[in-house]
C-alpha cells in the first residue's frame, strides 16, 4: 500500500504569549519540557535499543515523522536524544501560544469537500495540546480549531499532531499513517499557502 503524501505549504498567523491584535488578554504559551518529552520519544519508539530513532520507527508517530528533517541536524536520515531535546527547546524559546493553520485535503486526487478533519496531539503531547478539528468546505480546505478557543479566528496549539480524517477507511482515521506538525515557526522554504494533504486512498 502506498503511503499517503503530505507536502508542506505554509504560512500561519502566529500569537505569542502576549495575546493577538484585536483582543488584549493574555495568550499562555504550552509548558513544553524538551527533556522529558525527548526522553518519552525514545522510550517508546527506539525498539531495537540503538539510541536512534530511524526512519522506519518514526512510522509509528507521524506528526513526528512529518517534522524529522526539521530536528535531524546532521542529515544522517534518524535523530537522537539531543536532537529532539533541540528541536522541543525551540518550541519553548518561540514562545508562540496559538497559531492560525489552513488546509487543503486531497482524497484519490480530488478535493475532499465536507469532511471533519480532527488533528490529534502526539501520544508525548496529549497532556499539553488540544486536539483541533475542523469541515472541509467544497475545495477541500480546513481551519482546524481547539473547543477552548474564544477568540474571532480558527487557532490551535504548535505542536506534533496525527490527522484523523472522519469517514474515511482506517488508514487514514483511527489507525492514520498521515501527521503534521504545526511549527511555532518558517522552517521550510515554502512559505506560502496552505497545508496540502494528500491522501492515495490505495
Amino acid at each position: 500500500m502506498a503511503r499517503p503524501v503530505v507536502r508542506l505549504f505554509a504560512m500561519c498567523l502566529l500569537i505569542p504569549v502576549c495575546g493577538c491584535a484585536d483582543r488584549p488578554s493574555r495568550v499562555q504559551a504550552p509548558s513544553w519540557d524538551p527533556s522529558g518529552f525527548a526522553e518519552a520519544v525514545m522510550e517508546k519508539l527506539d525498539t531495537n535499543g540503538d539510541g536512534q530513532i530511524a526512519k522506519a520507527e518514526l512510522a509509528a508517530a507521524p506528526g513526528l515523522e512529518f517534522g524529522a528533517r526539521f530536528i535531524d541536524s546532521n542529515s544522517d536520515g534518524q535523530l537522537s536524544n539531543e536532537e529532539l531535546v533541540a528541536r522541543f527547546q525551540f518550541y519553548v524559546d518561540r514562545r508562540i501560544g496559538l497559531t492560525n493553520k489552513t488546509m487543503q485535503v486531497f482524497y484519490k486526487g480530488r478535493p475532499l469537500a465536507r469532511a471533519e478533519v480532527r488533528l490529534v496531539p502526539e501520544f508525548f503531547l496529549t497532556e499539553l495540546l488540544e486536539p483541533a478539528t475542523g469541515t472541509t468546505d467544497d475545495s477541500g480546505m480546513v481551519l482546524p480549531d481547539i473547543a477552548s478557543n474564544d477568540l474571532r479566528t480558527p487557532l490551535m496549539r504548535p505542536g506534533y499532531y496525527r490527522v484523523e480524517i472522519a469517514k474515511l477507511p482506517a488508514e487514514f482515521n483511527a489507525a492514520t499513517k498521515v501527521g503534521v506538525e504545526l511549527s511555532p515557526a518558517s522552517d521550510d522554504a515554502s512559505t506560502y499557502g496552505p497545508i496540502v494533504i494528500r491522501l492515495d486512498g490505495k
